[in-house]
């Protein structure tokens, strides 16, 4: 199955079947392509927690569990990207509970991971802003 831009779909002024056809493979394509990124910022979210949990260290792991919520706010939704930074947080908080005890109180790395989540969903709430801002722009240049 050849995925084709939509782009090349509507570039000429008299559009064959062959075109349709190929504009609604671009729609099977972008849900593969969606499950196929759902797939991934899971396995991304959680990933860091295991490895964390495995090489136990001092250093912090926080851009590994950022990446998959920048990637499922822009490319999925808002919702997925909440989503996605809840389930690296419980992944983070996990791999610290498991792993060396190292804390006097359980409150100290929830209280960490709360505020981590806060920090988190201010990020998926500027990108989310952002995608919809660049795509009202795109939509109001085609006008």
């Amino acid at each position: 199955m050849k995925c084709m831009n939509i782009r090349s779909v509507f570039s000429h002024q008299n559009t064959s079947r062959e075109q349709v056809d190929s504009y609604e493979m671009e729609g099977e394509c972008s849900r593969y392509r969606k499950v196929l990124v759902k797939v991934l910022v899971i396995f991304f979210s959680i990933s860091p927690g295991i490895v964390h949990y495995l090489v136990y260290s001092d250093i912090s792991l926080l851009i590994f569990y950022l990446v998959p919520v920048i990637m499922a706010t822009w490319f999925l939704s808002t919702a997925w990207g909440v989503f996605i930074a809840l389930l690296g947080i419980l992944s983070w908080l996990a791999s610290d509970l498991i792993s060396t005890p190292r804390y006097t109180s359980l409150f100290i790395p929830v209280l960490n991971q709360s505020l981590t989540f806060i920090g988190f969903l201010f990020i998926v709430y500027i990108l989310s802003r952002l995608r919809h801002g660049m795509s009202r722009e795109r939509e109001l240049a085609t006008h």
